[in-house]
């Protein structure tokens, strides 16, 4: 009875420790499923046109990558023709956030219904100069992306041979947000000129508390 009883008791033992075990490892495994099924996965790409690693994760991406995106988007829009621009204003729906693709199609789209630039035989062609990259005060991504956009016309109607080139400035700026996995603008807009409207620019053009002050004391002074 004596050796049956130790024998009992480490038994008893054993069962407890073994459950306690199967219990932790439970519990691990239970975690060990949720972290995987909230995490997605991130792909580390090196495309040929850049000379370094761009990150791309479920909902965040490395600013080289967000540079690149915005300098192709504004590639496909500046580089315009009678031609395409049916397949220029349709394919910007994959890039473009729903709220505002509608008025940017418009825009694209109003180019082929311009007997001007039909009858002109009009070709846009963009050449970027620099991509700039930032996170505003609102924590929004934005790209802005500066060059020249230069129109070429050869007027085909009967007879003629004139030919003309336009240069001029122009700034693209776009907010850039990851969903899915994949960069949507939510904001588009374009404006003459290569000074990009970034928020050190912006904080420069707002005058200053001083001045502020001054401009209030003249004016109840002239009161």
């Amino acid at each position: 009875m004596s050796a049956l009883g130790k024998t009992w008791d480490l038994a008893v033992r054993n069962n407890t420790i073994l459950l306690v075990t199967n219990v932790i490892l439970t519990v691990l495994l239970a975690f060990s499923v949720g972290v995987a099924l909230s995490s997605r996965e991130r792909i580390v790409l090196v495309p040929p046109h850049l000379d370094k690693k761009v990150e791309v994760a479920w909902h965040n991406a490395s600013a080289d990558y967000l540079k690149s995106f915005g300098l192709y988007v504004v590639t496909l829009i500046g580089n315009v023709t009678p031609k395409n621009v049916t397949l220029v204003a349709d394919s910007m729906g994959a890039f473009l956030d729903p709220s505002i693709y509608p008025q940017i199609r418009a825009q694209i789209k109003s180019l082929s219904e311009d007997p001007v630039f039909q009858k002109a035989n009009a070709i846009n062609y963009f050449a970027p100069d620099q991509a700039i990259y930032e996170v505003d005060t609102n924590k929004k991504q934005k790209v802005f992306i500066v060059g020249q956009l230069v129109t070429s016309s050869f007027e085909n109607s009967p007879g003629s041979q004139n030919s003309r080139a336009e240069f001029k400035w122009v700034t693209y700026e776009m907010g850039v947000v990851m969903r899915d996995g994949r960069p949507v603008i939510t904001e588009f807009t374009s404006y003459p000129g290569n000074v990009p409207h970034t928020a050190k620019w912006l904080a420069s053009q707002s005058p200053s508390a001083t001045e502020r002050a001054a401009d209030a004391n003249s004016k109840k002074g002239e009161q």
